[in-house]
C-alpha cells in the first residue's frame, strides 16, 4: 500500500524515519530549509523545528530524538543540533566556527563529520552525558559517518588517493577495517550487524555488504526472582517484559504471587537474546506500561540471575523520614542497632543507628529512617522492626514529610535448649561408643556429642557421666529443622523447631548411607559500594578437603594473602576485594576423595558505585506570568538513570531535565524522585518552588443597595 505522508507546494528531500515519525527537509519559497516531521499515520500537517531564517538539512531520527545540521550566522558555519520529540527540547551540540555536518543518531549517540582539526574527523556527542569527544584523529580524511548500537562506520580516504571502510566497537573500543579494497569503498552504513557500503572493485560501482557478527554470538540473559508492584508482591497473571531499546525480548507471567520464573533447567526464566549491537544498551523491564527497576546493562555474555524487580506506578508521594530515642527492652538501643520499617509486611526502609539510644535527627540535612510512599499507602501504618522484634509503635501514613517517632522494643524471652538422647545405628546396627553425632538448623553445625556407650547417647534422666546432646536455640529459629549427622551420614529422623512443646526429646538415629559431598557457602555483606570485602564461609558438607573458588571478577583469590600460589584452592573460607562496580555470581567446588560438588549463586554480589545518592534540582524562571514555561535541570549525585518529576499541577514527566508550561496562576511545590540501577534513590521536594501570578491586576470590590434604612433591612450586595 502507497500513502501521501505529506504533500504541499515546497519541495521535500532526504526524508528518514523511525517508530512512524517522519522526518524530512523542506525547500520553501523562501530558499529556506526547514526540517519537519509528522506521523506517518495521521492527517494533521507536520511540525517544523524552531523556523527561522537559518537553513537546515541533512535529518536523521532514531526514538525521540531529530538530529540535523544548521547554517547558522549566515556563513559556512554548519552546528549539529538535537530535537526532542516528546518534550520540545532543542540541543545545540556544536558550536565550533568550523564545519559541523551530516549528523547520525543511534540510542543516546551522535556522530557527524568535522573539519575542526583542518581535516575531516569523525566526532561524537552523548546526550545523556552531554559529552562530545572525537572518534578519529588522524592525518587522513574521515566522512559519512553512521552509527548504530556501539558500532560507529565511516569511509576512510587514504593517503594513496584510494578509500576504505573502518569501524569502531565503542565497548571494546577496537578500530578495525571493514574492507580495504581492492578499488575504493565509499559511503557506508550500518543497522545491528550488517555494514553496507558503495565498492568500484569490479570496475563500476556495486553494493557490498559485511555481517559483523553471527545474529545471536553471545549467551542469552535469563532472568527469575521476586517482582512487586508498588512494593506489594505481584499477584498471580501479572505479565512482565523485557525489552532492549524499546524492543520487546521475552514476555514471563507471574504464576506464583510475588515471584516470577524459577531456577533450573525445566524452570522458565525471562529469557533475553543479545547480539553485537546491543552491547552497551540496557534490558529494561516492563508491565502494564511502566517501567521497573533495576536496568541490567549488556556487556556480552549473559547468564541465569535471580533479580528482584520492582514496579510503582502508583502517583508517588513524598517520603516519609523518622527519627528519635530507641530502647531495647528498656535501655537505650546500642550503636549499630538495625531498624526496618515495613508496610503490609513489605520491607519499605531500613536505618543502622550511629549512636546509643537515638536513630536520625530533627534537621533537613541529618539522616533519617526513609519510607518511599505512592498514593496507594494512604492510611496504611508503618511498622517498625528489629531484627525479629517488633516495636509497639507504629505510624499511620496521612502524608510524607519528616517525624519524630520513638521507638521501643521488648524481645521475647529466650528459647529454652532442645535436650535429645536415645538409640543409636548405623543401617540398623549398634553404634560404637566414641560414635560423634552432630546437629545443624538449616544445614548449619550447632551442636556436637560424643557417644560414651556402644548404640545410646544421653537419657531421659539427669545422668552427670552421659548428658544430653543440648541444642541452644532462639527466636529467630523457630519454624527451622534440626538434622542429625555422623559424618556424611544423616539420620532419618528431624525436629521442626517450636516456641512452645516439650524440649527434652528422645530420637532414635539411625544413620543411612553417605548422601555424598554436597557445596554451599554464604558470604558477607552481600552488596555495598566498591571496593567491598566481602567474606566467605564455606557450608559445604561431606567433609570437603579442596575448595576452588570463582569470585566472577577474575581468578581464585587473587587477594589471598593467606596462601602460596600452590595452595590457593585449599582455602574454605576467603576473603575477597571486589573494587568494580557490578552483580557478579560466586562458584564453589568442592573435592574430597568420594567426589565433588559445585554451588552457584547467581546475581550474589553486588557492587555499587559512588558512595552517595542524593536528588536535587535547579529550574528557570521560577515566576513569572501564566504561561509560564519553566526549564527544570536535574543536579541529582550518583549517576542516576530513572527520574520521576511531579510539578504540583497534576502533572509529571520521566525525562532527565524536563520542560514544563504552568497554565494556572498558583504556587506549586515540585517533586522529584531520583534513582539508578544499583538500587539507589533520593527524593528531592521544593516547596512553593514556582510561582505563577495573573496575566492582569486583580482588584477586589463590590457595592451594595441600600445602604441604611430600619431593621429588619434587606441588603443586595453585587461584586464588581
Amino acid at each position: 500500500k502507497e500513502d501521501v505522508v505529506y504533500s504541499s507546494t515546497s519541495n521535500k528531500f532526504r526524508p528518514v524515519i523511525s517508530n512512524g515519525i517522519v522526518a524530512f527537509e523542506d525547500y520553501g519559497t523562501d530558499d529556506i530549509r526547514d526540517i519537519g516531521f509528522k506521523n506517518s499515520g495521521s492527517t494533521a500537517n507536520p511540525v517544523f523545528i524552531d523556523p527561522n531564517s537559518m537553513d537546515k538539512a541533512n535529518p536523521d531520527i532514531d526514538g525521540d530524538w531529530i538530529v540535523y545540521q544548521q547554517l547558522d550566522d549566515g556563513r559556512e558555519d554548519w552546528n549539529i543540533y538535537a530535537y526532542n520529540i516528546k518534550t520540545q527540547q532543542i540541543i545545540q551540540v556544536t558550536r565550533d566556527p568550523a564545519t559541523q555536518q551530516n549528523p547520525r543518531i543511534s540510542g543516546d549517540l551522535i556522530v557527524w563529520e568535522d573539519n575542526r582539526n583542518g581535516k575531516w574527523d569523525v566526532f561524537m556527542y552523548n546526550i545523556k552525558k552531554d559529552l562530545s569527544s572525537a572518534v578519529t584523529y588522524d592525518d587522513v580524511d574521515d566522512r559519512s559517518p553512521s552509527i548504530s548500537g556501539s558500532n560507529i562506520v565511516w569511509t576512510r580516504f587514504e593517503q594513496d588517493e584510494t578509500s576504505d571502510i573502518y569501524m569502531i566497537n565503542l565497548q571494546i573500543p577496537k578500530t578495525y577495517i571493514v574492507s580495504a579494497g581492492p578499488g575504493n569503498q565509499i559511503n557506508s552504513d550500518i543497522y545491528v550487524d550488517k555494514v553496507v557500503w558503495q565498492d568500484d572493485r569490479f570496475g563500476g560501482w556495486d553494493v557490498f555488504l559485511y555481517t559483523l557478527k553471527p545474529d545471536t554470538p553471545f549467551r542469552p540473559y535469563e532472568f527469575y526472582g521476586p517482582v512487586t508492584l508498588n512494593y506489594v508482591p505481584a499477584p498471580v497473571g501479572t505479565v512482565i517484559l523485557a525489552k532492549v531499546d524499546g524492543r520487546t525480548k521475552d514476555t514471563i507471567t507471574v504464576t506464583q504471587a510475588g515471584y516470577y520464573g524459577g531456577q533450573g533447567s525445566y524452570a522458565d526464566q525471562l529469557t533475553v537474546d543479545v547480539n553485537q549491537a546491543d552491547i552497551g544498551r540496557y534490558i529494561t523491564f516492563w508491565t502494564e506500561g511502566f517501567q521497573g527497576a533495576p536496568s541490567i546493562p549488556i556487556a556480552g555474555d549473559g547468564s541465569t540471575q535471580e533479580l528482584s524487580l520492582n514496579f510503582v506506578y502508583a502517583q508517588p508521594l513524598p517520603d516519609l523520614y523518622f527519627y528519635g530515642a530507641v530502647s531495647i527492652d528498656g535501655q537505650p538501643a546500642p550503636q549499630g542497632t538495625k531498624l526496618i520499617a515495613k508496610i503490609d509486611d513489605v520491607v519499605r526502609g531500613e536505618y543502622t543507628t550511629t549512636q546509643t539510644g537515638q536513630y536520625g535527627g530533627a534537621g533537613q540535612q541529618d539522616p533519617a529512617l526513609k519510607v518511599p510512599l505512592t498514593e496507594m499507602d494512604l492510611g496504611k501504618h508503618v511498622t517498625f522492626w528489629q531484627g525479629d522484634y517488633k516495636a509497639i509503635e507504629t505510624f499511620q501514613i496521612t502524608s510524607g514529610g519528616k517525624f519524630s517517632q520513638d521507638l521501643s522494643f521488648t524481645e521475647v524471652t529466650p528459647l529454652s535448649p532442645y535436650e535429645f538422647y536415645g538409640y543409636v545405628q548405623f543401617d540398623g546396627n549398634t553404634a560404637p561408643a566414641g560414635t560423634q553425632i552432630q546437629a545443624r538448623i538449616d544445614g548449619v553445625p550447632v551442636a556436637s556429642y560424643v557417644t560414651r556407650y556402644a548404640g545410646s547417647y544421653g537419657g531421659p534422666g539427669d545422668n552427670p557421666e552421659d548428658t544430653r546432646l543440648i541444642v541452644p536455640v532462639k527466636e529467630a529459629d523457630v519454624g527451622k529443622t534440626i538434622t542429625f549427622w555422623s559424618g556424611t551420614q544423616i539420620a532419618s529422623v528431624t525436629q521442626v523447631i517450636a516456641r512452645s512443646g516439650e524440649h527434652i526429646v528422645r530420637k532414635d538415629l539411625n544413620f543411612s548411607i553417605s548422601p555424598g559431598i554436597n557445596a554451599d557457602f554464604v558470604g558477607y555483606p552481600t552488596s555495598g559500594n566498591a571496593p567491598l570485602s566481602v567474606k566467605f564461609t564455606d557450608l559445604s558438607t561431606g567433609s570437603p578437603t579442596m575448595w576452588i573458588w570463582d569470585f566472577g571478577d577474575g581468578p581464585i583469590p587473587m587477594d589471598a594473602s593467606s596462601c602460596s600460589s600452590d595452595d590457593c584452592n585449599s582455602i574454605a573460607n576467603p576473603v575477597h576485594v571486589y573494587t568494580q562496580s557490578g552483580t557478579y555470581a560466586v562458584t564453589l567446588t568442592v573435592s574430597n576423595q568420594n567426589g565433588s560438588d559445585t554451588e552457584v549463586k547467581q546475581a550474589y554480589i553486588v557492587v555499587g558505585g559512588s558512595p552517595g545518592f542524593m536528588a536535587d534540582f535547579t529550574a528557570s524562571p521560577t515566576s513569572g506570568q501564566s504561561p509560564l514555561t519553566v526549564k527544570f535541570t536535574d543536579l541529582t549525585v550518583g549517576g542516576p538513570t530513572m527520574w520521576a518529576w511531579d510539578f504540583g499541577d497534576g502533572t509529571t514527566d520521566m525525562v532527565g531535565s524536563p520542560t514544563h508550561t504552568y497554565t494556572r496562576d498558583g504556587s506549586y511545590t515540585v517533586t522529584l524522585r531520583a534513582s539508578n540501577q544499583y538500587g539507589d534513590s533520593d527524593t528531592e521536594v521544593k516547596q512553593a518552588y514556582i510561582v505563577v501570578g495573573g496575566s492582569s491586576a486583580f482588584m477586589t470590590d463590590f457595592t451594595a443597595s441600600p445602604t441604611s434604612g430600619q431593621a429588619p433591612l434587606t441588603v443586595k450586595f453585587t461584586d464588581l
